[in-house]
């Protein structure tokens, strides 16, 4: 029965944590995320990745509306960088 609601715990933090990046959480829900993510060194991986991709996707946004455009949009070196810098962080085993 543990593996069960160690499962749903996790399912459950995950979706607290990318449902935080569209709206501020509730006491309640905020709480209880930082008590599992306090327990839990594989949801702590993967919060920290979505904060990490949700970062990089504003950073390409407010880049695309501020040059280029939609359909002319490229990344300037610096972002390329930073993308491939956050990607080797979140490389299994380094």
């Amino acid at each position: 029965m543990w593996r069960k609601w160690n499962i749903y715990s996790c399912r459950h933090a995950m979706e607290l944590a990318s449902i935080g990046h569209e709206r501020r959480l509730g006491s309640g829900e905020r709480l209880w995320l930082a008590i599992h993510l306090a327990m839990c060194s594989a949801c702590r991986a993967g919060a920290r990745q979505m904060r990490a991709v949700d970062l990089l996707a504003r950073k390409l946004v407010q880049g695309i509306g501020s040059s280029a455009g939609v359909n002319g949009a490229t990344l300037s070196p610096k972002s390329r960088q930073q993308i491939a810098d956050a990607l080797s962080r979140m490389q299994p085993g380094r």
